[in-house]
């Protein structure tokens, strides 16, 4: 078979249905044709979205999911302490994303502060082990999820988790647009890939989506400030975290979304 006919058989849905596999425990039925669309290259490929433009989608349903779990057990006849929501939403939150993105905050932190060189910081990475700097790092960040989770759920704001989740992996979007991959990252150079108009475009609607479900919560001067502020730590992030290993990979990726969270939800806590 030529690969003419190849890219006819391939499905438009592809790169969505590989970043909800990817990306989260959603049940998702894994492509048929995803082998086939990783194989194309150049302008074969670029006639599909990219993987990195669905995964602000992928924050927005975990963010929906997790909006109307924390509606249910913290209002009417459950009506569950702030703080005993708050754990449940955070142990939700964790499954929905298999614990992957605090695996790899935990990781960076660890390569960052546990070597000298680039090479070395890669061959951390690839440790399963989590070390001193990686523990703490989990530590706090769970610590501080809990803390913004209770504050928005007694705050009765709990549609603005929407917006946090689908904003925060902006971040990896532009990681994988904009940062070159670590020679020896899989996931790093599957996702990147250069943007065609239509993948701004599903980023826009994920992000508008976004913004009408959880519109009303905040005023609108505190709305534009926070998201404004975000996007600009979305951007930042990425290249923060790729510097100690001089490119980016799935690891770089995760905690920029991490990070880019953390961010939004603290100043959303702050700003109530």
């Amino acid at each position: 078979m030529d690969t003419v006919d190849q890219t006819q058989k391939i499905s438009k849905l592809a790169p969505v249905q590989l970043a909800f596999r990817l990306l989260s425990t959603l049940p998702i039925a894994y492509p048929k044709d995803a082998k086939e669309y990783l194989e194309l290259e150049g302008e074969k490929r670029s006639k599909y979205l990219t993987i990195a433009s669905s995964i602000p989608l992928v924050g927005l349903v975990i963010g929906v999911i997790l909006t109307l779990f924390m509606i249910a057990i913290s209002m009417g006849k459950l009506n569950m302490n702030p703080v005993l929501a708050g754990l449940l939403s955070l142990a939700l939150m964790l499954a929905l994303t298999r614990m992957m993105h605090m695996d790899a905050l935990s990781d960076v932190f660890d390569a960052s502060f546990g070597a000298y060189t680039p090479k070395e910081r890669i061959e951390i990475l690839k440790d399963p082990h989590i070390g001193v700097f990686g523990l703490i790092v989990i530590v706090m960040a769970l610590g501080l999820y809990l803390y913004s989770f209770v504050e928005i759920i007694s705050y009765g704001a709990v549609p603005l988790i929407i917006l946090v989740m689908c904003t925060s992996r902006i971040s990896a979007s532009i990681c994988a647009y904009f940062i070159i991959p670590i020679e020896s990252s899989n996931l790093g150079k599957t996702i990147s890939q250069k943007p065609s108009a239509k993948d701004f475009i599903l980023i826009l609607v994920s992000l508008a989506l976004a913004i009408f479900l959880s519109w009303g919560y905040l005023p609108l001067g505190t709305s534009i400030l926070v998201l404004s502020m975000t996007l600009v730590v979305c951007a930042f992030a990425p290249q923060l975290f790729a510097r100690p290993f001089e490119g980016s990979n799935g690891d770089v990726m995760g905690a920029s979304i991490v990070a880019s969270e953390l961010f939004m939800l603290l100043l959303i806590t702050l700003l109530m």
